[in-house]
């Protein structure tokens, strides 16, 4: 795989991405469950989700979603998560899925989503996968588990060997006001988040306007992070 990111496709969805700042997890293969989600997230401003596939039907219940919110002009760019193989990069792009993240490094997913013009977040937690990603045209890199890398912190150090590195971290990110800052400040173009948005009580409850709240304050802080490093 060569690196080419002529296609509008995946430069459309890292904007997205990094105008919201913020990469919102569902899990769920319950379309309506995910399309009151969806709009909680457009309504909180934010215009990315990402379904992770970790439930079976999880690839079926993306594409009836991607439909409704085609149907509904829903300004949403939505994604797959969790990514780990062909089958699954396949599945994800079938269903219309404008980006795929992936936990780990494979090079024939990365393959997949140049063909099809799918942009591609593929999981690194070294040096050398992050370079290997880089070399295999990745759009970025998503830095996984965040918590358990070194935070901040190794995102930095990574930067200053890799200068133009484009990394969302997640995993075990809560989206306060100070952690924020500090990725942001460490150079992150997004942070992906799912289980504080969206808590398996307030899901269970169907309790939306509890998850829109969650996704107002995170969204807040993401962007007012992001205004103090770029002051």
């Amino acid at each position: 795989m060569t690196s080419n990111h002529s296609g509008r496709a995946p430069q459309s969805a890292l904007v997205s991405i990094r105008e919201s700042g913020l990469v919102p997890l569902m899990t769920s293969a319950d379309p309506d469950i995910l399309w009151q989600a969806a709009e909680a997230i457009v309504g909180a401003g934010v215009s990315v989700m990402e379904i992770v596939f970790r439930t079976p039907g999880a690839a079926w219940a993306l594409a009836r979603l991607i439909e409704r919110a085609q149907a509904a002009e829903l300004p949403l760019t939505i994604g797959a998560g969790t990514v780990l193989d062909v089958a699954s990069a396949d599945a994800a792009i079938e269903a219309g899925a404008r980006f795929v993240f992936s936990p780990a490094l494979s090079a024939e997913v990365g393959e997949r989503c140049e063909t099809a013009g799918v942009a591609w977040f593929p999981g690194c937690a070294t040096p050398t996968e992050v370079n290997t990603a880089l070399e295999l045209g990745c759009d970025a890199v998503k830095l996984f588990p965040a918590d358990a890398l070194g935070g901040p912190g190794f995102l930095r150090s990574l930067r200053s060997v890799f200068p133009e590195l484009s990394a969302i971290p997640s995993g075990g990110i809560s989206p306060t006001d100070e952690e924020l800052r500090a990725w942001f400040g460490a150079g992150a173009v997004a942070v992906g988040v799912g289980s504080w948005l969206f808590p398996s009580a307030a899901i269970a409850a169907h309790d939306w306007s509890e998850v829109r709240r969650r996704l107002t304050v995170a969204s807040a802080a993401a962007t007012s992070a992001r205004m103090e490093v770029e002051a």
